[in-house]
């Protein structure tokens, strides 16, 4: 049989030169929009004897969806192994327990397929060189392990849409070169863990969609990078600490689905980075913080269905940015809407169950909202014939037994 050059006759094989060692195995299949084809020729399993590939540097096989079968252990033995992408298959069963030995690996994604069983506890123990990390959209269980924290070189960490239970180590305020963490839509409880305000690089926080419980810990004011935090969908009580004012740099709070408690801390109003808010759904009770109009960048406040009462400071006339305001249901027994909301650059209103009485003020003719939604209230009088003319009105809820419009 006839010698084969692997090194220069086989697609997607890098090597060395001298000796002519395999150091790069890339053979991804290309991403694609709708109308071009998708290269998925690759199918099979992973083949054992790439394990035998020792000097193997860079693993890509990623995105063939008809790659499938159990990852093998033989790829543990790839001491100098530095990025496998193994991401978007359909590879199924567990991690290998042999990957601790890949103490040399930069980045491992497995990523979108079907891996499923526990993370092997000292999994993490030798990734001191790991900095990014991405095992998301799997069916991985149990609890993340506390070796977490000896990922010390992590600046990607991506769990999101697996199985995962337990709790949130306290192991991972170790990760201190950390920016972006996603933990999400998965079932791990138990309370936030103090630790966390260690992470002083860290830019971005999802953990939604989970079933953590008690306080948002005050040390989030050490989280001096944070620009993007989500704690929704969960079971968290108590206040927001006063501490969250302290963050110089963040852009959008979501605590929406939750049990949180107290008053909206009026330190809030420091935050002028931010662009969103989003506090539905939980039992906030007290005056909307008259210094949530100090928010230069605000353009979305949701804080619909909490207890929040009237009046609704006028300082808010102050958000030039603000187009997305929803305060629906909530006690505000507003009677009309505040003649001040003329002044904000709304495209969405929604004041559902607000306790709005009378007919609809004739300013809303001209403003430039295209959603408006006051259901639920006590309306009276007929439907204002200058609404037939707001041809950017796409969407409008009253739920009234108005009469259709005036002459």
């Amino acid at each position: 049989m006839p010698h084969t050059d692997c090194c220069t006759l086989w697609e997607g094989i890098s090597c060395s030169s001298p000796p002519g060692r395999v150091v790069n195995v890339s053979r991804p299949g290309l991403f694609s929009d709708p109308d071009s084809p998708v290269d998925t020729s690759m199918s099979g399993s992973l083949s054992p004897f790439l394990g035998n590939l020792s000097f193997l540097q860079v693993l890509d096989l990623s995105n063939l969806k008809y790659l499938s079968g159990y990852i093998p252990p033989e790829l543990g033995k790839l001491s100098k192994l530095n990025y496998m992408f193994l991401e978007t298959n359909n590879l199924t069963g567990p991690i290998p327990v042999a990957f601790q030995g890949l103490n040399q690996l930069k980045s491992l994604y497995l990523s979108n397929n079907g891996l499923s069983g526990t993370v092997p506890s000292g999994l993490f123990n030798n990734f001191t060189s790991l900095s990014l990390l991405g095992l998301s959209g799997n069916r991985f269980s149990g609890p993340i392990p506390p070796s977490l924290g000896k990922m010390v070189s992590l600046t990607n960490l991506d769990l999101h849409e697996n199985n995962f239970s337990g709790r949130i180590p306290e192991t991972i305020g170790e990760l201190k070169n950390i920016a972006y963490i996603d933990l999400s839509e998965n079932q791990i409880g138990g309370t936030i863990p103090e630790s966390i305000g260690r992470l002083s690089k860290l830019e971005v926080l999802y953990l939604n969609g989970n079933r953590l419980t008690g306080k948002i810990p005050s040390s989030v004011d050490g989280l001096v990078s944070l620009q993007f935090i989500r704690l929704s969908e969960n079971r968290l009580t108590g206040a927001i600490p006063p501490s969250i004012g302290n963050l110089p740099v963040i852009r959008s709070l979501v605590f929406e689905n939750n049990r949180l408690s107290g008053k909206i801390p009026s330190t809030i109003g420091h935050l002028t980075t931010l662009n969103a808010i989003y506090f539905s759904n939980n039992r906030f009770t007290g005056k909307i913080p008259a210094s949530l109009g100090n928010l230069k960048n605000l353009q979305s406040l949701d804080l619909s269905r909490n207890q929040l009462y009237s009046p609704i400071p006028s300082q808010l006339q102050k958000l030039q940015t603000l187009q997305d305001l929803d305060l629906s249901f909530n006690p505000l027994a507003l009677g009309s809407i505040p003649d001040w909301f003329k002044k904000l650059r709304l495209f969405r209103l929604l004041l559902s169950g607000t306790g709005l009485k009378g007919e609809m003020p004739n300013w809303l003719s001209s403003t430039s909202i295209s959603t408006l939604d006051l259901s639920s209230n006590s309306l009276t009088g007929k439907l204002p014939s200058w609404m037939g003319n707001m041809t950017n009105l796409s969407f409008q809820l009253i739920k009234q037994r108005l009469p259709v419009f005036d002459p």
